[in-house]
């Protein structure tokens, strides 16, 4: 198994959990948010899965430009539905990884002020996702979740 494959599968046994999690939310709760500023169910779903895609797309071109498509849900049905797209999506483009990617350096001057190899940029992307993924878990409890997932699918 190359690093690509490697990633992939501890990407996916994160990723899997997402969908689960969700479920465990009460369907009235898509605009809960723990304080007044904080993302909402919703935005913190549509940020964790339209970020992933664009670091996984960052790497795989080489290159990050500045936004990228940040899709909204009315509704936690929405919710669950664009992330569904949004994983095969992603999963489909790191699949689409060769080693030469983690290895060559990627500009990231633009977006993150630095450049790096590819490798730094997805771990920061799965790192990324894992942070986002427990807030979600207390968002979830806080909500009303009376049982949750195990934070990860082995």
């Amino acid at each position: 198994m190359n690093d690509v494959q490697q990633f992939v599968q501890h990407w996916w046994s994160h990723r899997q959990v997402l969908p689960k999690l969700l479920q465990a939310i009460p369907d009235d709760k898509a605009d809960f948010r723990p304080w007044d500023k904080a993302m909402s169910v919703t935005e913190l779903v549509m940020h964790i899965a339209s970020t992933a895609y664009k670091f996984v797309d960052g790497v795989a071109n080489g290159r990050f430009e500045p936004g990228w498509e940040k899709p909204q849900a009315e509704s936690l049905a929405d919710a669950r539905r664009i992330l569904d797209e949004f994983t095969a999506k992603t999963r489909a483009r790191l699949e689409s990884l060769t080693p030469a990617h983690l290895a060559n350096t990627v500009d990231g001057q633009a977006v993150f002020r630095f450049s790096a190899p590819g490798s730094v940029f997805l771990a920061s992307a799965l790192d990324h996702e894992i942070h986002h993924k427990g807030q979600l878990f207390v968002y979830a409890r806080m909500a009303g979740a009376e049982s949750v997932p195990f934070f990860s699918a082995r």
